[in-house]
């Protein structure tokens, strides 16, 4: 038997504290239970049959568990102990419609990825502070400043998928918006990108240092099209505050 907490359906079915069945949860290995799970592991090319799998990083603070969940079936559990962070720059214009703004990835799990715009986003470091570590995505990731004087919290903790993350011990991502303080100007593609000299202020960059894209701003509806959850949910929240949780749905 090997110790872990993704496993045995029967300690859940005893109706104890799940918090206190968290760390004694246990699962077999193939030989031992007899059960086909259908999965192999490769590891340089090497296939192998394993009942449990533990991939994990300390500096980064993240552990991917392979094995059989409390649920009772086998699958892959997430945890990013430091969590993570979402910051959505957006405006609203004169007439008004809200744009956000987002970045240019290059993601190779989606259909295309050189034409993935997504909200700024990343990992948060070992003791950083989450309003700090969404400044620094955002300057990180878009050449600005981060004006911190508009930027509100939207969200805690939030779990990006409940089947593959763990936040029951903390983690998760924080979601920030930030006002957009700046003139933009109307670009070839029809969006609109932070003029040069805009009082949010362009950060000083090393000629080394990444950015993602350039940050461009684009109506909520179109952003509402990228194949990235994290987005749609961003979106989303900036909608509920600026509506104070006041929803209204058009007749159809």
């Amino acid at each position: 038997m090997i110790e872990n907490r993704y496993s045995l359906q029967s300690e859940i079915e005893t109706g104890a504290d799940q918090a206190e069945l968290r760390d004694a949860y246990t699962v077999e290995s193939l030989t031992d239970t007899g059960i086909e799970r259908g999965w192999r592991i490769e590891i340089d090319g090497e296939q192998i049959d394993a009942g449990l799998l533990v991939l994990d990083n300390p500096e980064l603070g993240i552990t991917m568990t392979y094995g059989r969940r409390p649920e009772g079936y086998d699958g892959p559990v997430l945890r990013e102990e430091h969590g993570g962070v979402v910051m959505v720059p957006y405006f609203v214009d004169g007439e008004g419609d809200l744009y956000i703004g987002v970045v240019r990835e290059r993601r190779l799990t989606v259909d295309e990825p050189s034409q993935l715009f997504n909200v700024p986003r990343g990992m948060k470091e070992a003791g950083e502070l989450s309003e700090k570590s969404a400044a620094r995505e955002y300057e990180e990731e878009t050449g600005l400043e981060a004006a911190s004087a508009a930027t509100i919290k939207l969200a805690t903790s939030v779990n990006a998928s409940s089947t593959f993350f763990d936040t029951t011990r903390g983690g998760g991502a924080d979601f920030y918006a930030s006002k957009f303080l700046g003139q933009v100007v109307r670009n070839d593609e029809g969006h609109y990108e932070p003029a040069q000299g805009a009082s949010s202020g362009v950060a000083e960059k090393d000629e080394n240092e990444d950015i993602v894209g350039g940050l461009v701003f684009m109506p909520a509806s179109e952003a509402m099209s990228t194949p990235d959850m994290f987005t749609h949910a961003a979106i989303a929240m900036v909608y509920n505050h600026l509506n104070k949780g006041k929803w209204q749905v058009a007749s159809l």
